[in-house]
């Protein structure tokens, strides 16, 4: 079709308008072309017919189907699979030999080669369910953890930085990939999983790590924030509407295998997503906030709060006039309103959890000259329970209808911001003016002129946590306590420049509290501050006191306002009986509804496409082709019935990823031989579409990369903890470059290297490492020369193979030189030698007693480049 319309354009050129005009009526709505001399007929395409696409399979209720009854067949997987090969005249593969297979599961299962101990110890095992262990094993390991979660954020692009111009850092994103891991290793069920990506800041209970008491649930919200992301985009609304769309894309791929960022513009094309449903989707996320959450066990926080208000003294004052506060606000949905009052506002944290009252003393200084500050008028004050509180609170969104934002604010480190159209990263020359950085305990007005951003809509964050906004400006490093603190004791919203008179301040000392002077008092809260954790911080959502609906954009253009889109009117997503909900009702920004109709047993999409997903990584190809698209324009699925009867399954089991994964590598299917079980079987079934034997397939880079380090013997095994900066070559300049980091990554796995979005690994990238800039969910798999360059001439490569080849020579200095080759070959491939394979690795290293150590590295990097250490059969 692309051809078709490119050849259209040349000749609207080159012979006018009606020539084009006619080629482009040869293209039907479906994209197919049609060769007639005229248009086809008015009533060729009926149009949007939402009732009409929902009869395409995948929107259909999963059917629990009873497996075919094939003699014979060892597990379900097998008859559904068998039945189909029975018809088409073949049958299975014989089983792999057993070294095949615990180099193939144990790839599959934790991507690292199984060791020559474990190998001997499998071929030793003589039990009949000596697989079994094995397989239980494997999913017992934390490895499995990092190599699924490395398959999962393929799917949500993940990445450290945000790219664009500066590729500026992601603040603790290492953290979503770390409670990723965590989540897969301890089988957290998936639509628990689910759930805590789309809402798992809104949970009233939510899933806490049992070592640390980090809040796992708030973590895993963070995968909303991780796209690329401007630094000074001219149109703010251009710039939320590109990154929802990006956030929608994801979604849609992810959780539904739908298209729906297709409908921005229009209807889709062919799935049942009116544009209706992706601007419903838009209010979700676009009445969603970003914040940079205190992820901490609250436990610690919370008793050191409670022991300071117990200290903190009262005075007798008298309440000043606050004639200001009264000053009429606009408020989004609610119409004119008193900002001034707090209690309408939403925290998050801990320091704003409860709001000053008068007479309330807050110790600033310290215990040799405390200064305490008396609040004398209902206020939001981070520091009322001790300075290492850390929280924000932010206001209700209101429209920008007046020229000037005045508030009377005072902090210490702390954060002032005006978050416009969601826009977190401010950055000069735009937009540096919404953020202000506090520096005085005194009151002050601060006055933010918004009369660029005029109509926009708006909220107020004061926070106290560093890095409250997703720019580089740290204000404390990340790995110590914080004591910032902001006060706020008044907003207005004016078309004056110039803030209102503010009230009389209150005059007069203090009473000494009871018990001491104020330095004792204050060296009391100082010691009980001083025993606080290091809080963790880290990209999560949060919600706004109220939503708003977002209207449709006329073709795509948030100039152009259509119709309201109520949020969860959402043809894709229906309420469930296990949602809750009446009549469509909406709290919130509306995620939490969202995501209890998504990880709905009922919901026809949300288990086929997970199942589709692990079936896929483990056969090479899903059961569904097109795993980020089950629309019309995706393939059909070859077992339509096979599907089925796995996602009814998997539901019924309780959503365990463990439980399917063992399904799977333990069924006859999965254990066949790569090679076809007689002469014809490759002319019926040419592609392997009926699985008639197990397909060879190649590691992924991360895979590769991985073996070489264990082969080396410096994989090293620590999980977790922030990315490791990249090693990069003269090559690799411009703006944003990281620092330079170790060539072999500290012997880290893959995982666990940095993703610049404009600092790839060109290494990963010639194995098909994917732009981390939407949903991956099947990756290229090319066979190209930059591959065996890179094993050839990669100073990684040369650097492990000379670091293996001492190792070998270091643990087996007596040995025999066939001696070694075996156990070479036995690291590389899982195998022993081939007697001729022997004697060239023996005649390769002979003579060279002089340099033995670089003898067996160049050995080593022979083996690298064999075809075997990067293929699995």
């Amino acid at each position: 079709m692309k051809r078709i319309v490119m050849l259209a354009a040349v000749l609207s050129v080159a012979s006018g308008a009606l020539v084009a005009a006619q080629l482009y009526r040869w293209v039907d709505s479906k994209g197919n072309v049609e060769y007639r001399d005229t248009p086809p007929p008015k009533d060729a395409d009926p149009g949007f017919d939402l009732t009409a696409r929902r009869q395409h399979w995948a929107y259909q209720p999963v059917k629990a189907l009873l497996a075919p009854p094939i003699d014979g067949a060892p597990t379900d997987i097998d008859a559904f699979v068998q039945a189909r090969l029975l018809k088409a005249g073949l049958k299975p593969s014989p089983e792999a030999d057993r070294r095949t297979l615990i180099r193939r599961v144990t790839f599959d299962l934790i991507g690292l080669p199984p060791t020559p101990a474990e190998i001997s110890a499998f071929l030793a095992d003589a039990r009949p369910d000596a697989y079994e262990k094995l397989v239980d094993r494997l999913l017992a390991s934390p490895a499995y953890g990092e190599r699924w979660g490395r398959h999962w954020l393929d799917l949500v692009r993940y990445a450290d930085s945000m790219g664009h111009e500066g590729d500026y850092e992601l603040p603790g994103a290492w953290r979503y990939r770390d409670a990723v891991v965590r989540a897969l290793n301890a089988d957290v069920p998936f639509d628990r999983f689910l759930t805590e990506h789309l809402a798992g800041d809104l949970l009233e209970s939510p899933r806490r790590d049992p070592q640390t008491g980090v809040n796992e649930s708030l973590l895993l919200t963070g995968f909303w924030w991780l796209g690329e992301g401007k630094h000074s985009p001219v149109d703010v609304k251009q710039e939320q509407a590109d990154r929802t769309d990006n956030q929608i894309d994801v979604f849609g791929k992810a959780f539904l295998a739908q298209t729906v960022s297709c409908a921005r513009c229009h209807d889709h094309k062919f799935d049942p997503i009116p544009t209706k449903d992706y601007y419903g989707l838009y209010g979700i996320l676009a009445s969603s906030r970003f914040q940079f959450a205190q992820a901490s066990d609250p436990a610690p926080f919370a008793r050191a709060a409670k022991e300071i208000a117990g200290l903190r003294p009262r005075v007798s004052v008298t309440q000043s006039p606050a004639s200001f506060l009264g000053t009429p606000f606009p408020a989004a949905g609610k119409g004119e309103g008193g900002m001034g009052d707090f209690t309408r506002w939403k925290a998050t944290g801990t320091a704003f959890s409860e709001l000053a009252q008068p007479g309330d003393v807050v110790l600033l200084g310290d215990e040799k000259d405390p200064k305490p500050d008396v609040c004398t008028l209902p206020a939001a004050h981070s520091a009322l329970n001790g300075r290492h509180q850390e929280g924000a609170l932010r206001s209700p969104t209101f429209t920008l209808d007046r020229d000037f934002l005045h508030l009377r604010v005072r902090g210490q480190k702390g954060r002032l911001h005006l978050i416009v159209e969601g826009f977190q990263v401010i950055r000069d020359p735009l937009y540096g003016p919404l953020q202000r950085t506090l520096d005085d305990p005194a009151p002050r007005w601060v006055t933010i002129d918004v009369r660029a951003w005029k109509g926009g809509r708006a909220y107020i964050e004061l926070s106290d946590s560093p890095l409250a906004n997703l720019s580089n400006d740290a204000l404390a490093p990340l790995d110590k306590p914080f004591d910032g603190w902001i006060a706020c004791d008044g907003v207005v919203f004016t078309n004056d420049p110039k803030p209102p008179v503010s009230p009389e301040a209150l005059a007069g000392s203090l009473p000494a509290p009871p018990g001491g002077g104020w330095g004792t008092l204050a060296a009391k809260i100082r010691a009980i501050e001083a025993l606080l954790p290091v809080p963790v911080r880290a990209l999560a959502s949060c919600d706004p006191p109220v939503g708003a609906d977002e209207n449709v954009f006329v073709r795509g253009s948030h100039r152009a306002k259509g119709p309201p889109a109520p949020r969860l009117s959402l043809s894709l997503c229906p309420p469930t009986p296990a949602s809750g909900e009446k009549n469509n009702e909406v709290t919130g920004s509306g995620r939490r509804e969202l995501a209890a109709r998504i990880a709905s047993a009922s919901h026809p999409l949300t288990a086929r496409v997970i199942v589709n997903r692990l079936w896929k990584q483990h056969f090479g190809v899903g059961i569904v082709p097109t795993p980020d698209d089950f629309g019309h324009m995706g393939e059909r699925p070859t077992s339509p019935e096979l599907l089925d009867y796995l996602a009814a399954r998997f539901v019924r089991e309780g959503w365990s990823l463990k439980s399917l994964h063992k399904l799977i590598v333990t069924s006859a299917t999965y254990k066949q031989s790569s090679t076809a079980s007689y002469k014809f079987a490759e002319q019926k079934d040419p592609t392997n579409a009926l699985l008639h034997r197990a397909n060879v397939r190649r590691l992924e880079g991360e895979a590769i990369r991985d073996s070489l380090l264990a082969a080396s013997g410096k994989l090293d095994r620590k999980m977790g903890g922030p990315s490791v900066f990249l090693h990069l070559t003269e090559f690799e300049e411009g703006r944003g470059r990281p620092p330079q980091g170790p060539l072999d990554g500290d012997g880290r796995r893959s995982l666990y290297l940095a993703v610049r979005r404009n600092f790839l690994s060109p290494w990963l990238q010639a194995f098909d490492f994917p732009t981390p800039f939407t949903c991956i969910g099947r990756r290229s798999t090319s066979n190209v020369p930059a591959q065996a360059l890179a094993l050839l001439n990669g100073p990684l490569v040369k650097q492990q193979a000379l670091l293996w080849g001492e190792k070998v020579l270091k643990e087996m200095p007596t040995a025999t030189p066939e001696k070694r080759v075996e156990a070479m070959y036995e690291t590389a491939f899982g195998r022993p030698p081939l007697p001729a394979e022997t004697a060239a690795a023996v005649e390769f290293v002979a003579g060279r007693e002089a340099d033995r150590g670089a003898a067996w590295g160049d050995l080593a990097h022979v083996l690298f480049n064999v075809k075997e250490f990067v293929f699995v059969r």
